[in-house]
């Protein structure tokens, strides 16, 4: 222990005295520094801890997932949510280990230092004062003449003032010196002992908690133990089962059991595709229900080969040179299949023989057409045509893989990670999981972020993506990358940069370049777009003659079929011409609108036309074309722009113009306004209906079409519909208003708001994949004429 400062030495301001105030001050300062090391250590500790608590926190996290995994097994289950509550507890108990260790070292330690160390080292700053002005007053004392007494009196004065001022200030020193001398040994002491308990306190909580689990983890040993023996003599007897394998070919083998009723047989058989190349596939057959199945190894889908055995007839098939193949001979088609081995063949040969006879005698014939569903499903239900309900299904199955084999949809569209499960649909990319969280980051306004295999897709959504690709958006988004404004993205790169990189590409299109960057085939379409507008403009004013002499006969239709009950009987036609056909299919605008008179003098040899992006747009999106279209909104475009060169119409109603599904659907996806009206008060709602397009029409009213508006003539697309007597077209809008009814009303939909749906999904699907169903207005109207 340190000697305390000497009260009358103080007094005296005597060498021992000034000794003893420089080794004071001397350890105070190195008391300061320790301390001040001690607080920052324990807040290390601290820091350490509470990340140690987050991850173990993590690690509980986890073994509550992998409980999910032994949700079926109760014994598993209870014995780990056992560990999982007493880890909770010892978590919290840790919480309060470092809550206690802070106000135990960290505050009591820095209490100390900031209020009695500060103290001290203020009254030192005052004392070395007082000290300067002692010294000053006694020199001055020294210094006055024996000639001047008035001179000599004061110096007198102010000697014993100063002299006075010092020794209360230099006993005040001494004193908290002295005080922080005897203050610094307990608080240092009670800080550790508070810290040695806090411990004590947490090992104690932590010993008791566990003693009481200790009865659970010696029954569990028990348990443990038994199941690793039982695991133990279940290898050893799967060990003997390898005496099989010599006999493999007994299971390959297959023979068939004419005791069983009704008649089953399954196993591989190689068939020869119907194509043009006639290669041959191993599929696994199955005889089950008087009919012939088969379906890949390493999918569930059950394909029908034949779909009644009484129809067929199985006979050796030997005109070919591949061996062991037979036949199954049904109305329409035959079926070659080929077996393994020649026993093989004769199995299947006389099962097919015993179901065709099975089936003939069965009292209650099952319907001539059924649907097959996978082993799981717990019944079947009718379809007039199960094949091709069949491969309509696969088709919209295998939309994951087209979408995939897309060039570049193979990688991340941003970052280039393999294999990406996400897509951005409103640009037609696919990108990593990382990469689709910045997109949902950034808001649907900008990225509409969907799962490859988690989220159902609509069939206008997948044709936006098989239009557009990572290749075709990365030359329009990625056309001129300054390193300097963002580095790109990496597979394994940091999260910041990946947002930053995703942002610049996307939100503030820092790499866009305002010349067109798309290849020669993406301009093709506008070139003949521009260089048949004339024969278009010639052919359309000489069919306007002929219009007007048929406008009474037409008006007088419109009369009587407006007299009707709205559908206007089965004749369902719509005023069309071949001449609005063939430019629908050729993708170009058919109304009277001039979205391409700005091209009439550009260069028809590849080079693109010096015009705005908003022009460019209002092409693209007459022509359908979605590779130009997104660039243009790339490049500045306003998706909602009126053209005032063309009545006021949006880009969205020059792409329901051109008759593209998928055009239509890009712009909505990009914001476009489905409700906006152009110069004559007409919605795209008033568009489609007009051309009779009923898939668009569909698409509009499920993206919110307001079929209340009205033309410039008081007329609503209902009233449109009626008089151009489109039956389909009728009933969608009629069907679409009566749900809205329902909706605003009290009442509850029920199977009405299930019909409303099943009609649309039935009427996308048909645009979407068999769209030369719903031509028929177009079709009879050729048959009148």
């Amino acid at each position: 222990m340190k000697h305390k400062i000497d009260f009358e030495e103080c007094m005296k301001d005597s060498p021992t005295f000034r000794h003893s105030i420089e080794s004071a001050e001397l350890r105070v300062h190195d008391l300061e520094t320790r301390m001040e090391k001690l607080v920052k250590t324990c807040k290390e500790l601290t820091d350490a801890g509470k990340v140690y608590n987050n991850a173990f926190g993590h690690f509980i996290t986890s073994v509550k997932d992998l409980t999910v995994y032994f949700n079926e097994d109760t014994f598993v289950m209870s014995n780990i949510m056992k560990f999982v509550q007493v880890m909770s507890d010892l978590k919290s108990y840790h919480v309060m280990l470092e809550d206690q260790i802070g106000r135990a070292v960290s505050t009591v330690l820095n209490n100390f230092i900031k209020k009695d160390i500060k103290k001290v080292k203020e009254t030192k700053k005052y004392f070395d004062r007082i000290t300067e002005e002692l010294d000053t007053a006694l020199n001055k004392n020294s210094q006055v003449i024996k000639a001047k007494p008035q001179e000599a009196d004061d110096a007198r004065k102010l000697v014993v003032a100063t002299r006075s001022a010092f020794g209360h200030t230099a006993f005040d020193y001494s004193f908290q010196l002295n005080e922080l001398q005897s203050k610094e040994r307990q608080d240092v002491l009670n800080t550790l002992m508070s810290f040695m308990n806090a411990h004590y306190t947490f090992f104690h909580q932590g010993f008791d908690l566990l003693k009481d689990l200790q009865p659970t983890c010696k029954d569990l040993g028990n348990n443990i133990k038994n199941m690793n023996e039982r695991a133990q003599a279940e290898s050893k007897e799967m060990e003997g089962r390898r005496n099989m394998l010599p006999n493999i070919e007994h299971f390959w083998e297959i023979a068939f059991d004419g005791t069983k009723v009704p008649v089953t047989m399954e196993g591989y058989l190689y068939k020869r595709a119907t194509n043009a190349f006639k290669t041959w596939n191993r599929r696994w057959f199955t005889i089950k229900d008087n009919q012939l199945i088969y379906q890949k190894r390493s999918k569930g889908v059950i394909t029908i080969a034949a779909e009644d055995l009484r129809l067929c007839n199985v006979k050796p098939f030997e005109e070919i040179e591949r061996r062991f193949c037979f036949e199954v001979v049904s109305p329409g088609k035959t079926i070659v299949l080929q077996a393994d081995s020649e026993q093989i063949r004769h199995s299947w040969i006389q099962a097919m023989q015993a179901g065709i006879n099975s089936a003939f005698n069965v009292m209650s014939p099952r319907p001539a057409s059924a649907s097959v569903t996978s082993e799981n499903s717990d019944a079947s239900k009718t379809d007039d045509k199960p094949t091709e309900k069949h491969e309509e299904e696969n088709r919209k199955m295998s939309f994951r893989g087209k979408i995939k084999s897309l060039p570049g949809n193979e990688k991340c569209a941003d970052c280039k990670r393999d294999d990406p499960t996400w897509a951005c649909i409103n640009f037609g990319t696919t990108v990593c999981i990382a990469c689709s969280g910045v997109h949902r980051s950034m808001g649907v306004h900008l990225s509409k972020v969907r799962s490859l295999t988690l989220d159902k897709w609509e069939p206008e959504t997948v044709k936006v993506m098989l239009e557009l690709g990572n290749t075709k958006m990365n030359q329009i988004y990625e056309a001129k990358v300054d390193e300097s404004i963002a580095q790109p993205a990496l597979p394994h790169c940091a999260n910041a940069t990946r947002e930053k990189w995703i942002k610049a590409k996307y939100e503030h299109r820092k790499f866009v370049s305002q010349d067109s960057v798309l290849g020669e085939n993406q301009s093709s379409r506008f070139r003949r777009f521009k260089e048949n507008k004339k024969q278009r403009s010639g052919r359309r004013k000489g069919k306007e003659k002929e219009a007007k002499a048929e406008k009474t006969d037409d008006a007088a239709v419109k009369k009587a079929v407006s007299e009707d009950s709205g559908l206007g009987g089965s004749t369902d036609k719509i005023p069309s011409s071949p001449e609005l056909a063939r430019n629908l299919e050729e993708g170009f605008a058919t109304s009277d609108s001039s979205d391409a008179e700005f091209m009439d003098d550009s260069p028809t040899n590849g080079e693109a036309p010096s015009v705005s992006p908003q022009q460019n747009l209002y092409a693209a999106a007459a022509s359908g074309v979605l590779p130009r279209m997104a660039e243009c909104l790339a490049q500045g475009a306003n998706i909602n722009e009126m053209d005032d060169e063309d009545n006021m119409r949006t880009p969205l109603h020059k792409a329901v113009t051109s008759g593209s599904l998928t055009a239509v659907e890009y712009l909505l996806l990009n914001g476009a306004k489905v409700n906006v009206p152009d110069k004559n008060s007409q919605t795209v709602l008033h568009l489609a209906t007009q051309l009779g397009n009923t898939g668009m029409v569909c698409l509009l009213l499920k993206r919110g079409a307001d079929q209340s508006a009205k033309d410039v003539d008081g007329q609503d697309a209902l009233k449109i519909a009626i008089n151009t007597t489109n039956a389909d077209i009728v009933t969608l809008l009629r069907l679409a208003q009566f749900n809205e009814e329902m909706r605003e009303s009290e009442l509850n939909p029920g199977d009405e708001t299930m019909t409303f749906q099943d009609v649309f999904k039935d009427f996308t699907d048909l645009a979407s994949y068999s769209p030369e169903k719903l031509k028929r207005n177009s079709q009879e109207k050729e048959d009148t004429e």
